[in-house]
């Protein structure tokens, strides 16, 4: 069976998804596999957001049946525009659609950071200012200190067209601009973030946070896999030592 180790499904909102499986095999070990469904978004408008989660419980449905063993749902800002509150919601609609756990990128994230112990964080995202203003809000709401909120102002489409050099330099920038931050939190698993996330946690002495990096992390936590040796990130290597 592919994935023989572990098949972990993800529910992707854009309508083509290249940068999460490249990402997720360069931090899971041997054995591990990813399922993908897309939910078919290319733009971020109301009306394709609430269709688009009008079809999450078809696609949780579809994963369980496939024999996946952990599932996560993508798309920090399908949940924001819901208001605080509506990611509980959402998953207590969908895990009893599913005989194996259900998260969303966000509560990964959440957890992630938590475990960290980090309280002060600054964050550098792929949205539009307005949209930078409802993350500091939620991530206010779950009693984090947001020093800083910024992003490309991207659409979605063309989020793959960032380089991680870019993320790099903006995420440094961002934290020398506030350097009491305790982490850099990273959304969007669209975004192409692993190549750099050892270089920011060398120069800036703090652990870095990005989507597909934290729900891999819950993924492999939940399954009582360890990650490879060559993943670094400070968050890996916190549930390496917590064994």
């Amino acid at each position: 069976m592919f994935g023989w180790r572990a098949r972990i499904g993800f529910v992707s909102p854009p309508l083509m998804t290249e940068l999460v499986p490249y990402e997720f095999y360069q931090m899971v070990p041997e054995g591990v596999g990813l399922l993908v469904t897309c939910m078919g978004l290319d733009d971020l408008t109301p009306e394709q957001m609430s269709q688009a989660l009008e079809t999450v419980e078809r696609h949780i449905r579809e994963q369980n049946r496939r024999g996946v063993d952990y599932i996560v749902v993508g798309g920090t800002p399908l949940i924001l525009a819901q208001g605080i509150g509506f990611e509980r919601e959402l998953l207590a609609r969908l895990q009893p659609l599913s005989s194996v756990p259900v998260t969303t990128t966000t509560h990964s994230a959440l957890a992630a950071l938590r475990s960290l112990k980090t309280k002060r964080i600054v964050s550098l995202t792929t949205y539009h200012p307005w949209r930078n203003e409802l993350l500091g809000s939620f991530l206010s709401a779950q009693g984090f200190d947001v020093l800083a909120v910024e992003g490309f102002s991207s659409h979605i489409a063309d989020i793959h067209t960032i380089g991680p050099e870019t993320v790099f330099r903006e995420a440094k920038k961002l934290f020398l601009q506030h350097p009491q931050a305790q982490a850099i939190y990273i959304p969007c698993a669209q975004l192409h973030t692993w190549p750099v996330v050892a270089w920011l946690e060398r120069e800036c002495g703090v652990p870095v946070v990005t989507s597909t990096l934290s729900w891999v992390w819950s993924a492999l936590r939940e399954l009582k896999i360890p990650p490879p040796s060559q993943a670094e990130s400070k968050l890996f290597l916190s549930n390496r030592d917590s064994r």
